[in-house]
């Protein structure tokens, strides 16, 4: 395994934040005011609940017994080999990050330092 150079690090993680930024100001074109929802992964998987509410809320639809057994089993299902999987332990999958080294945790911090600020991500600590 080829081990990624911080510049190669820097570079793959400006790249995907610049996309995040223009994807995300697409939310802000005047014709989708009040037709559009952002909706943090990381909310997802800390209120997945209260979040699934609010989005079944905002298209004016009831929150059905076969979506909360659905958020029941993607958002608290057995660990999975995939990435893709729908099914997953998505709290451990949101965390997984916290174990890199430090020092690539803050060159990616650094690359997308406009796409945390703009999404209200809290930086790393090292410390906690």
């Amino acid at each position: 395994v080829n081990e990624m150079t911080p510049q190669m690090i820097s570079d793959a993680a400006a790249d995907l934040c610049a996309h995040g930024i223009k994807n995300g100001a697409i939310g802000n074109e005047p014709w989708l005011k009040d037709r559009y929802k952002r909706i943090r992964y990381q909310d997802m998987v800390d209120k997945p609940y209260e979040k699934v509410e609010e989005l079944y809320k905002f298209v004016n639809k009831p929150v059905t017994e076969a979506v909360t057994n659905f958020v029941d089993t993607s958002m608290n299902g057995k660990k999975s080999s995939s990435n893709y999987n729908v099914i997953k332990d998505s709290k451990a999958v949101s965390e997984k990050w916290r174990t890199m080294e430090i020092d690539k945790i803050q060159i990616i911090e650094k690359a997308c330092s406009e796409f945390l600020k703009t999404y209200g991500y809290e930086l790393f600590d090292a410390h906690s």
